[in-house]
């Protein structure tokens, strides 16, 4: 219940149709069903579909130039990139929240913001731009901390704010002072 096609320099097919979970061989890659479970690159599948390789493992597109690949390195570290500039990835929990990760390519564009969906759809709760810039409550933050809005500092807490010589200022609640910042 074999059969193998070609020979010489042609890459050899072998496909077993007799087999229990069948086996395509073309050449060194391999695609196998096994219990239900797809594999390229492995006769074990360990999932619905399991690809292995050492390098590119998963490529998915739009066309030939829009496309995203994914591989799994040899510590376990996976990487997602984009073909090309402007290839962004959003990141959505049932369209509650979204991690969106930018790549425009302008100098002055966000890279990363959180969006959460407030009841009349998504609002930006926070950015970070690519010049470092982090903004909360804003989308065009001025500088490497912009907070729109109240900031609640717990007790026990100080806020201080250094000079580049080292010296700093500090200021905090003193209640023997009458409650007032000191």
């Amino acid at each position: 219940n074999s059969a193998t096609f070609g020979s010489g320099t042609f890459t050899t097919l072998t496909f077993d149709a007799g087999a229990t979970d069948p086996v395509l061989t073309m050449g060194s890659d391999v695609f196998a069903i096994t219990t239900g479970n797809v594999g390229i690159g492995t006769t074990g599948p360990g999932a619905k579909l399991h690809s292995l390789s050492a390098t590119e493992q998963l490529r998915l597109g739009y066309d030939a130039s829009y496309y995203w690949t994914f591989t799994v390195s040899s510590n376990g570290s996976l990487t997602a990139d984009a073909a090309t500039t402007g290839g962004d990835l959003n990141l959505s929990a049932g369209g509650g929240i979204v991690l969106d990760f930018d790549d425009d390519g302008a100098s002055s564009g966000e890279i990363f913001r959180i969006r959460a969906n407030q009841g009349s759809g998504l609002t930006e709760l926070m950015r970070i731009k690519r010049d470092g810039n982090v903004g909360i409550g804003t989308t065009a933050p001025l500088s490497k901390l912009d907070i729109v809005g109240n900031l609640t500092v717990r007790s026990g807490s100080d806020i201080r704010m250094y000079a580049g010589d080292d010296t700093n200022w500090r200021m905090g609640y003193a209640p023997h002072s009458g409650g007032n910042f000191t």
